[in-house]
């Protein structure tokens, strides 16, 4: 009907007409509107009400219509309703065997009358949506339609069997099928049964079992008697210890001494630091404590810079789906109809045809709306993506230039030969550094190629550790646990059964996959020092005596002889300007010769800690480029295993289910589907992890990096499968119903992708699944089990298996208590979602605003845990590159393409013709190819032009930093420990840095080691030293005595006694 008509005769001849036609039909409109509405729209006085005649045909008088066409959906003067305030009306204007043709001015709750309560749909083949009301019996309804025989009063419609699996339903009006779909066998007369159900059942069987399994053994830890008091509070006191700690300023000691710390007499002061302790000197050293709860994690550095970026990209995304919601939110109360579109639900075909109409004219009248809205989005986006990418630079550059720590003194010189151990390479290099730049060198750290030695070494140093810090209980206390363990299992066939549950779960795959594959336990021999330095003693870790653990001698100077240098050396300064002059003057003489070898030297990027010094090898770069494709290869063959062991099976079920009058699969159906999606990125998380660290990067910056690349490839595709699945369920969903086109085509016989998918009725579904997809599946639900299944139970479950065994004592305590280490795959989560949000651009905008909303919700809370696992969960770490987050950047690309594609697609459906075809497609890709494109340049060649000015070097020393930070390219470097111990034999020798033991560190400004502190204060875990057993053992016997001694109390006594021993037991 032509919009914007202003003359009522038109209006009025337009409607006689149209009425005079489908009378002659034989079939009247149904009337929405009547005169004096249409009077007020369009201030048109000619139209009146009027009252029907004889068999409901209106009187048509000149210059009066009942109008029977859609008037009302003039764009932003409907009226709106939310889909919970549709209800049915008592009154109808419904007739007794008059077909009507219904269509988006329709009320679909819109009833029958009493005498005939039943909606018939008239044979679709021959006219679409066209319905008249029959009687309640299988006679009516099969003379209407033959195919839909079946009265039901409480729909109120005549339908076909509702069976699950049916393909062929039998005629006599029951819900009985006669043929089943295939994959389904046919149970008695009426119901179909999966083929492949025995495979669910046995699986829910086994997972039962499984869970009952664990249950015991979950009791079994917490009844068992304690008898390892002491490995547990080893393990928990540098569980507190190892947390990130703030660094002890060194220039507030010095001010507490009272000396400026850049006069002359605080170098003097420092010097005399090692001759005599502060206590002596009568100032009280103050313990390095945990960053407070309040600290602001957006401009605080307390895990160096990338940390400090990832919180601010987290920051921002909230803010920007929380104004892209509500942008909507105001342009949509302009337009309320966009709250509903996609939103309407119908279980009947007359419902469906309703809404199809509907959606159809609503969504293409108000296409301009949506198209201008992405287009704003996008520019907002955009614009908004490069601003935070210069203030990402510029904030890093600040603080780099604000904070000086040990990589401000580091040059990496490259190039060096292969070198025994023999060798004393370090002061080589340091004299020749020396000789040919006149800068004074602090000492050279070398990478060592000790890959294969990597695990003895670290059980060496991990052990000396421990011998330092803690006593060893004496034999007699050790066997004393032993037989109070023994003699208070009484359980000794269930301790059988419920150690295989134990041994998995303290298996090294287990705990990498409890913690998403960020928590690595070695499994390897444990190694400590006989008191000799030319020997180590290395023990198995199985036994239950440590006494009788077996031993073997092992040669800790004659394995350091054998080792051969990497490529790699970092070089500490005493300054920030020596390194820079050291480095100019290098480049300026085109190298240095070393050995027959050109040495380069170049400024250094990232911090001692995070070098993973284990991966610094000689391996080629043909062996690397081949592990990084093996890894590769990895993932595609987990995500097809996914695919057909996971996605295929559910698929099946989805497209042999009855979708038939509104039936949707059930909570089962849908919980596993989001477990499956949950699942399945978990399972990505855990894979890309592994892929990450066999690839073997030298710095955990680069491995944060390509760990996030790869989990993106995956999840995306992970996403992509999803949607595609969702497209299939939709399709057969639509089908069963029996929806159709606005024009009447039937779902089933239009046979191209883009055909289907720009029917409102596939729009509709799909995006409501996109939307069951994205919120809770993957907006929240895995971040509100993460903190359970990767913090809260292996912390609970460790701390009950090593107080109940003697074996977990010293360092073998403190790894199964140690916490989960953090990396920056938050990145990762957080750019999945915002991929997921912005693909509601492309269906109608009924969930755009609380998929927005929703989004910043769950990333408020997203936000809320990280903040709090950082400052009270994690151990030490430090990121300080800017390389993840330039990456992270650069994905921001995928969404705002994707912004721009709906954009160009929805244009160009509300713009079409035929000629289109696939074009649409080619048309949407190149947008967002383009984008990508563009953006990218903008990433390169514009940002870095913003970027701060070179920084100025700073006045500190080298000893200033070294004071104030731990971990230096010394202590952080386990071969260099080990030489300095072995080799230099050092005094004393440079120690091992490990996070939660610092306090341990002796200084020796000789090597370079300025750094002393004693042990941070534990917290009070609330670890309840209970044993549950004697317990209730103690209580019991005292329950029996007392009521031995009121034997002849009332039994208002033995109540009171009982109350006082459940007080005294909840105590």
């Amino acid at each position: 009907f032509p919009r914007g008509l202003g003359g009522g005769a038109q209006l009025s001849a337009l409607a006689l007409h149209t009425n005079a036609l489908y009378v002659a039909q034989g079939f009247r409109l149904n009337a929405v509107l009547d005169g004096v509405h249409a009077a007020q729209t369009y201030g048109d006085p000619h139209f009146t009400n009027l009252t029907a005649s004889g068999g409901g045909i209106p009187v048509l008088a000149p210059g009066q219509a009942h109008l029977q066409l859609d008037l009302h959906n003039e764009v932003g003067r409907s009226n709106f309703n939310f889909p919970w305030e549709e209800e049915p009306k008592e009154s109808t204007t419904q007739q007794c065997r008059m077909p009507n043709r219904v269509d988006s001015s329709s009320d679909k709750w819109e009833g029958c009358p009493e005498d005939c309560p039943l909606y018939a749909e008239v044979d679709p083949h021959e006219l679409h949506c066209y319905f008249e009301c029959v009687g309640n019996s299988i006679e009516s309804c099969k003379e209407r339609n033959p195919r839909a025989p079946i009265p039901d009063k409480e729909m109120g419609i005549c339908r076909s069997c509702m069976v699950e699996g049916c393909k062929v339903c039998a005629t006599d009006g029951t819900d009985t099928c006669v043929e089943c779909n295939a994959n389904f066998v046919r149970i008695g007369n009426k119901r179909c049964q999966n083929k492949f159900m025995i495979v669910w059942v046995i699986v829910f069987v086994v997972l039962g079992a499984l869970v009952v399994w664990v249950g015991l053994w979950l009791g079994d830890l917490a009844w068992r008697p304690i008898v390892n008091s002491t490995g547990l509070q080893q393990g928990l006191t540098l569980r507190s210890r190892a947390k990130l700690a703030m660094p002890y300023d060194e220039e507030e000691r010095q001010r507490e001494r009272g000396v400026e710390a850049d006069s002359p007499a605080a170098a003097v002061t420092t010097a005399t630091d090692t001759e005599q302790p502060e206590e002596a000197q009568g100032i009280e050293r103050r313990n390095r404590s945990l960053w407070p709860l309040k600290t602001n994690l957006l401009t605080t550095r307390v895990a160096g810079p990338g940390l400090m970026l990832q919180f601010n990209l987290q920051y921002w995304i909230i803010i920007w789906a929380a104004i892209v919601a509500v942008a909507w939110l105001i342009t949509a109360s302009f337009y309320p109809d966009l709250f509903r579109l996609g939103t309407r639900r119908a279980q009947t075909p007359r419902q469906n045809c309703i809404l199809v109409a509907w959606g159809y004219e609503v969504q293409h009248d108000l296409m301009w709306v949506k198209v201008a809205f992405c287009v704003a989005v996008y520019i907002f986006s955009f614009i908004g993506c490069i601003w935070f990418s210069i203030r990402q630079l510029r904030m890093f550059q600040l603080e780099d230039a604000q904070e000086t720590t040990h990589k401000d003194f580091c040059a990496v010189l490259e190039g060096l030969p292969q070198i025994s151990g023999h060798d004393h390479v370090e002061e080589e290099i340091a004299e020749l550094l020396t000789r040919s730049t006149g800068v004074d060198v602090v000492g050279v750290s070398i990478c060592w190629d000790f890959a294969e030695q990597d695990g003895l070494y670290m059980s060496v140093l991990e052990s000396d550790l421990c011998d330092r810090e803690h006593q060893w209980t004496s034999r007699k206390d050790r066997q004393s646990a032993k037989r109070k363990s023994m003699e208070g299992d009484s359980r000794t066939f269930l301790r059988k059964a419920v150690d295989i549950i134990e041994d998995a779960f303290l298996s090294p795959t287990a705990q990498k996959i409890l913690t998403k594959g960020k928590k690595h336990v070695r499994n390897h021999k444990q190694a400590r020092h006989t008191g000799n330095r030319g020997s180590l003693r290395a023990s198995k870790t199985g036994a239950m005596d440590v006494e009788a653990m077996p031993v073997m001698e092992v040669n800790v100077q004659e394995s350091l002889w054998l080792l051969k240098t990497t490529h790699k050396a970092f070089v500490v300064f005493n300054s920030e300007k020596d390194r820079d002059d050291a480095v100019a003057l290098v480049e300026e003489n085109g190298g240095m010769e070393f050995r027959e070898s050109d040495l380069i030297l170049k400024e250094c990027k990232y911090e001692p800690n995070s070098v993973q010094w284990r991966n610094v090898t000689n391996e080629t770069l043909t062996t690397k480029v081949v592990r990084a494709l093996k890894g590769f290869a990895v993932i595609i063959l987990a995500l097809n295993i996914w695919i057909f062991v996971f996605y295929l099976p559910y698929a099946i079920l989805a497209l042999n289910f009855n979708y038939s009058y509104g039936q949707e699969p059930g909570f089962v159906e849908s919980m596993s589907f989001s477990m499956l999606v949950v699942a399945g990125n978990a399972a990505m998380y855990l894979i890309c992890a592994e892929v990450a660290d066999y690839i073997g990067f030298e710095s955990v910056d680069d491995r944060e990096v390509c760990y996030m690349l790869l989990y993106n490839f995956a999840c995306v595709f992970n996403v992509v499968l999803d949607i595609a699945i969702t497209y299939v369920v939709a399709f057969e969903m639509m089908k069963g119903q029996d929806m159709r086109t606005y024009d009447g085509k039937h779902l089933k016989d239009v046979n191209t992708f883009e055909e289907r998918v720009e029917t409102y009725a596939m729009q509709r579904e799909m995006g409501r699944s996109l939307w069951s997809y994205s919120f809770p599946s993957t907006f929240l639900l895995p971040f509100l089990i993460e903190p359970i299944l990767t913090i809260y139970l292996p912390y609970k479950l460790s701390s009950w298996v090593v107080r109940s065994n003697t074996k977990f004592r010293s360092f073998h305590a403190e790894r199964n208590l140690a916490s989960t280490p953090m990396d920056l795959s938050r990145y990762a989560d957080v750019l999945l979602n915002v991929i997921l949000a912005v693909l509601i651009f492309f269906f109608p905008g009924g969930f755009t605003l609380q998929m927005f909303a929703m989004l910043a919700v769950s990333h408020v809370y997203i936000y809320g845990y990280d903040h709090y696992r950082v400052l009270r969960s994690i151990p030490q770490c430090e990121f300080a590159s800017l390389n993840v987050d330039w990456w992270a950047q650069w994905l921001l690309t995928v969404p705002c393409g994707i912004i721009i594609a709906a954009a160009v697609y929805k244009w160009a459906v509300d713009t079409k013709h035929h000629t289109w075809g696939y074009g649409i497609v080619y048309l949407t890709s190149a947008a967002f190819i383009g984008h990508v494109l563009v953006h990218t340049a903008l990433l390169v060649w514009f940002v870095p032009l913003l970027g701060r000015s070179e920084k100025e070097p700073s006045t500190k020393s080298y000893a200033e930093c070294s004071r104030r930070l731990a971990q230096s390219w010394f202590s952080a470097n386990p071969v260099h420990c080990l030489r300095s111990s072995f080799i230099y034999k050092h005094d004393p020798p440079c120690d091992f840095c490990m996070a939660g033991k610092e306090h341990l560190l002796r200084k020796n400004e000789a090597i370079g080691v300025y750094f002393d502190d004693q042990a941070m204060e534990a917290e009070d875990f609330n670890e309840s030293i209970v044993d549950m057993s004697s317990v209730a053992r103690s209580l019991s016997l005292r329950f029996s005595k007392k009521l031995d001694d009121e034997e002849e109390a009332p039994l208002s006594a033995r109540s009171r006694i009982q109350k006082e021993l459940m007080e005294e037991f909840e105590k």
